[in-house]
């Protein structure tokens, strides 16, 4: 973030609560204290601290504890914001590694993509009524056993059944 972009969430504070921009003005360095506090915040992403300062001119969130002195109040915009983008990479970060370990289940299984068309068709059956809850829940059995190496392959998924638009589904075993 720039030192403008920190300067104007600065003084969207200040508007809603003007005792901070007092307490600048009346410290003996004024200028210097406004140029620290926005040294605090330039290394903040930009949305992260106006997310924070949107929050604080809502009234959701206190500028500063009841028992800090106003000069808290940049390190508590800086300290929830790098929270923010902390949580946010850790959710990419998870997100990646979630989706790296399926996929090379993925590439290493080709049952594990079959056994999810099928469970989709299936419950497609379901919604639309060409089967019971009961036999969806039966053939997922079968499927699971089947993915698991505990059983034989279904015998249904080796035949070819019609579509709605009277398409021939894809074989699906080998």
């Amino acid at each position: 973030m720039t030192e403008d972009e920190a300067r104007q969430q600065l003084r969207r504070v200040f508007v809603v609560y003007p005792s901070y921009r007092e307490a600048v003005e009346r410290s003996a360095y004024g200028n210097e204290t406004l140029n620290a506090w926005l040294q605090i915040l330039t290394p903040c992403e930009l949305a992260d601290v106006r997310a924070v300062v949107d929050e604080i001119v809502r009234g959701e969130r206190p500028a500063t504890d009841q028992y800090q002195k106003p000069d808290q109040l940049p390190r508590n915009i800086a300290s929830e914001a790098r929270d923010r983008a902390g949580k946010r990479r850790e959710q990419s970060r998870q997100h990646s590694k979630y989706h790296a370990d399926l996929s090379h289940l993925r590439v290493r299984d080709r049952r594990f993509g079959i056994v999810s068309h099928e469970a989709i068709r299936l419950g497609g059956d379901v919604r639309r009524g060409r089967i019971t809850q009961e036999e969806n829940d039966d053939k997922m059995a079968v499927l699971r056993a089947w993915l698991s190496g505990d059983g034989p392959e279904p015998h249904w998924l080796a035949q070819e059944a019609k579509l709605d638009d009277g398409g021939v589904r894809e074989v699906l075993s080998p």
